[in-house]
């Protein structure tokens, strides 16, 4: 049986370098680094005492506001078998992020909220130079 475990938060914004300000200076959070998200796609990524939270840029597809949340598993093909068997709707297939990083995406019932099941963490895709 895979194992699960949060990840992330990920929220877009209208300005997600003055998002991230504010959880450094409300919160103590840390700019860890910044990480590219494939075509000019970058967030700010912050840790909160061991939270991490990205926090990205708003556009046409993604409106400002809470996006999803990150839930890590050990066996990505495995858990989808076993979520698709428990009733789980999948929104997309299995993703690769080269050089490691593979996503899904699925709704959790009854509220719609948008969870990002991963394999690999946030750490196995590119900094921005």
């Amino acid at each position: 049986m895979p194992n699960f475990w949060f990840d992330h938060i990920h929220i877009f914004s209208t300005d997600r370098e003055e998002l991230a300000k504010f959880y450094v200076e409300k919160f103590g959070a840390k700019i860890i680094d910044r990480r590219t998200f494939g075509e000019d796609r970058i967030a700010v990524h912050l840790d909160l005492n061991g939270t991490e939270i990205l926090c990205s840029q708003a556009n046409d597809s993604h409106a400002a506001g809470l996006h999803h949340i990150g839930i890590r598993t050990d066996d990505l093909p495995g858990a989808v078998k076993e979520l698709k068997k428990k009733g789980v709707k999948f929104t997309s297939g299995i993703i690769d992020a080269p050089p490691k990083f593979k996503l899904t995406h699925l709704k959790a019932m009854p509220e719609n909220v948008d969870i990002e099941l991963q394999n690999g963490t946030i750490h196995d895709l590119p900094l921005v130079k």
